[in-house]
């Protein structure tokens, strides 16, 4: 997939992201960290146009934050939110040659602030909460492959049962 210049790609692919995120997650605030300009700070959704205008105006955007309030479920199906249970950080690695083309695809790194989904979480018997909310990550990192993001790396030492779509293996994700 051709980068281009300029934001077009950063443009669609956060305006793509914020939308995937139904049934997981709604965003609650975001960050936009430019070089050398002072950041941006939004409190979301309502402004969500925004947050994506504000990245299509500032060339030089070099990180993007969203923090996400998580939706979740009891096991009993009674519906909750864990506020912002997770971050979404877009990391844009540009040319040095102040052009502003991106090199390489950017990062997207998911942080989970919550353990909702491990079902051997050390907070006692997690299985029934992530029996209940586990589909719902796997179904968002299944979404997230749909802009284009190939899945690289999995760095979480402190949940060992963690893989690519959460915390089933692949090929029960699908």
């Amino acid at each position: 997939m051709p980068l281009g210049r300029g934001n077009e790609w950063v443009v669609r692919f956060v305006d793509g992201l914020i939308e995937i995120m139904h049934g997981f997650a709604r965003p609650s605030r975001g960050l936009l960290e430019l070089a050398p300009a002072p950041d941006i700070r939004f409190e979301l959704p309502a402004q969500c146009y925004d947050l994506v205008s504000a990245i299509q105006d500032n060339l030089d955007v070099r990180l993007v934050y969203i923090d996400v309030d998580l939706e979740c479920v009891t096991p009993d199906g009674h519906a909750f939110d864990i506020a912002q249970g997770a971050t979404l950080m877009l990391s844009l690695r540009r040319s040095e040659d102040g052009l502003n083309a991106l090199d390489e695809p950017p990062l997207l790194t998911l942080y989970l602030h919550a353990d909702i989904y491990d079902p051997d979480s050390s907070g006692g018997d997690n299985e029934r909460m992530a029996a209940a909310n586990g589909p719902r990550l796997t179904a968002f990192l299944h979404r997230i492959e749909t802009l284009g993001v190939t899945f690289e790396e999995l760095d979480n030492p402190s949940c060992p049962g963690a893989k690519q779509y959460g915390f089933v293996d692949p090929d029960e994700s699908t």
